[in-house]
């Protein structure tokens, strides 16, 4: 995805270089919609006993951000299709 994340813990997620690929006025966006659906995956293994899937959680997250598009402008939404051409991708 473009993220160096070594040496990276919650606390320090703030401090990630932004991508190329993610405008500044949206990453800090990004980011929330990527740890929310990582907090949401592990819930799901915790208390349901469902087996984390790469494929069904990059399409969680694109189903995610779908939702999200309604609270940015019109004119912001054509990064969320970036983003789900992303998530598609992975």
């Amino acid at each position: 995805m473009g993220f160096d994340t070594t040496n990276t813990t919650m606390r320090r997620l703030w401090t990630v270089a932004r991508p190329a690929t993610v405008p500044v006025r949206q990453f800090s966006a990004f980011l929330l919609l990527i740890t929310w659906m990582l907090w949401k995956e592990r819930n799901a293994h915790v208390f349901r006993q469902i087996i984390p899937s790469h494929t069904q959680f990059w399409l969680s997250c694109r189903e995610e951000a779908r939702l999200w598009s309604a609270r940015f402008r019109q004119e912001e939404r054509v990064v969320i299709e970036a983003w789900c051409s992303l998530f598609s991708s992975m």
